[in-house]
């Protein structure tokens, strides 16, 4: 899926260049590998929120109201000028904390503060790719398809 939404950002991104504008495409797998941990470029996840995309809800992943918490992103960063949507006002969290429950590295201990670097424990690089190994989270939050599936 990664490799797909980053052939989709490349694709934006040459037609707003074909347009006359700067454009770059951002990978939901670029970023840098420090230590064997990877880093972003940028917050995919935050940029959304921002775009009216969805909410950052208490498992700290990004849920729409359709699609739920199975998302990918990637970006494509330009200079031309876009009318923003609106942020998402929906709510599609309501704290049940089956999340936190399940979670087995404790990042979610603290509804202050994600835990980036417990989650971080079940990111790994392979073969130079990136592989997320542990879905608990995503798979127990009964948003998961999206409010009209609850």
């Amino acid at each position: 899926m990664l490799t797909k939404m980053t052939d989709v950002a490349k694709q934006v991104a040459k037609r707003i260049k074909n347009d006359g504008y700067k454009s770059k495409a951002i990978s939901a797998s670029g970023g840098k590998t420090i230590e064997g941990k990877h880093w972003g470029h940028i917050s995919l996840k935050h940029a959304a929120e921002l775009a009216g995309l969805g909410r950052i809800n208490r498992n700290y992943l990004l849920t729409n109201d359709q699609y739920g918490n199975l998302l990918w992103l990637s970006a494509v960063l330009t200079d031309a000028a876009l009318v923003p949507d609106e942020k998402a006002r929906y709510t599609v969290c309501d704290n049940c904390n089956r999340c936190v429950d399940i979670c087995p590295s404790g990042a979610l201990d603290d509804p202050a503060s994600f835990g980036k670097k417990k989650c971080g424990q079940f990111f790994k690089i392979v073969n130079k790719k990136l592989e997320i190994q542990c879905f608990a989270c995503r798979g127990v939050c009964p948003y998961r398809f999206g409010v009209s599936d609850t």
